[in-house]
């Protein structure tokens, strides 16, 4: 299949714009304009959706707890690549195009970290990375992996010999997800201790902990400059289930973002003003997105901590476990049961709101 793909055509980018405009409250998809219903595609994976990574806007890498990755078009419900290599489910994966080549790097319950290439249906490399689930996995601009497991311990890794470059171990830090920051050349990551820690790439040293959270810490996800970054909370009934926007500097709160009424999953990025200039045109909003066990999608404006709109998918999905936000405005969030969701972003009267534009769900994950 080799790189075909990128014949196909994504979302114009000039179909969605977001425009700035008066400030309102939390809005809902039942209360706005009707809209042409969703197609319903069938699902390519037998199981929960656990991880994404993205190649460009509209093609994502999935990966799930039937074991296997895919790169999905969302625009066509094509999918190009079945990676399958992995003894059980897949938790992380991540993307990464270095030397004029794509590689995907997945992590798993298995205990491994896994290399993939594009065209190739075997792994080019694997790593035998930890001795408990690979919970954890983020690439740096030179192409080195950093992964963290429920062993407790951040590794790094060349990525062309598979050898271990640095390690650190600390006590119950049952890692949940992890980040690199160019900028700042640092790894952040989220734990089961309800922190969030910051290493040095350089050597896995330690940099900063952050007082504990009252909830596990299930993700983490940095602004782009690197002195602000965001984590989800785990929680039940409306009780936890909040976003913290941190100060990096100070290692304090500034704001804490409540709606939820589950755990939270994942936050994204969306109309970054320093990712996409066109973007700035018609918004001086800084927006993120979340998703979350109790399968809304919900825009909140990260500056005033207002939610904007509350996207109850309910109707198309079970509980979201991942998104990914592109500057085009396609979103995509994934959950149970092979649910992958192709969402787009409008704005009306000055207001965010989204849009499902198809959806896959598998009626029986119980074949994986």
């Amino acid at each position: 299949m080799g790189n075909s793909y990128t014949a196909l055509s994504t979302q114009d980018h000039q179909d969605i714009l977001l425009n700035g405009g008066e400030k309102g409250g939390i809005r809902t998809s039942a209360s706005l304009f009707m809209r042409k219903p969703p197609v319903k595609r069938p699902a390519h994976h037998k199981g929960d959706i656990c991880c994404m990574a993205a190649q460009r806007s509209g093609i994502v890498v999935t990966g799930s707890r039937d074991k296997t990755m895919k790169l999905n078009n969302m625009d066509t419900g094509e999918v190009y690549m079945d990676w399958r290599g992995h003894e059980m489910e897949v938790t992380k994966v991540a993307y990464k195009f270095r030397n004029g080549k794509h590689f995907i790097i997945s992590g798993s319950r298995d205990e491994k970290v896994k290399i993939w290439g594009f065209g190739h249906d075997n792994p080019l490399s694997t790593i035998n990375a930890h001795t408990k689930t690979v919970s954890g996995l983020t690439v740096n601009d030179d192409g080195h992996i950093f992964s963290g497991s429920r062993d407790t311990t951040v590794r790094k890794w060349d990525s062309e010999t598979g050898k271990q470059m640095a390690m650190n171990h600390r006590s119950r830090n049952l890692i949940t997800h992890m980040v690199y920051n160019a900028p700042t050349k640092t790894i952040a990551q989220s734990s089961e201790d309800k922190s969030i820690k910051l290493w040095d790439e350089r050597d896995l040293g330690l940099i900063a902990e952050f007082p504990k959270k009252n909830n596990i810490q299930t993700f983490v996800e940095y602004l782009p400059d690197g002195n602000q970054l965001l984590s989800c909370s785990n929680g039940f009934n409306g009780d936890g289930c909040e976003i913290s926007l941190y100060d990096v500097r100070q290692r304090r709160v500034l704001r804490e973002f409540r709606g939820h009424e589950e755990t939270v999953t994942s936050v994204s990025l969306l109309g970054w003003p320093s990712a996409n200039q066109s973007i700035q045109q018609f918004t001086q909003r800084r927006l993120i997105l979340s998703t979350s066990h109790d399968k809304s999608v919900r825009v909140w404006n990260l500056d005033e901590g207002v939610g904007l709109w509350n996207h109850d998918g309910s109707d198309y999905h079970g509980p979201l476990f991942a998104s990914l936000c592109f500057q085009d405005g396609c979103i995509v969030v994934a959950g149970a049961d092979g649910a992958l969701v192709s969402m787009q972003l409008h704005a009306r009267a000055g207001r965010p709101l989204l849009q499902t534009l198809a959806y896959t769900s598998c009626p029986d994950s119980s074949e994986y």
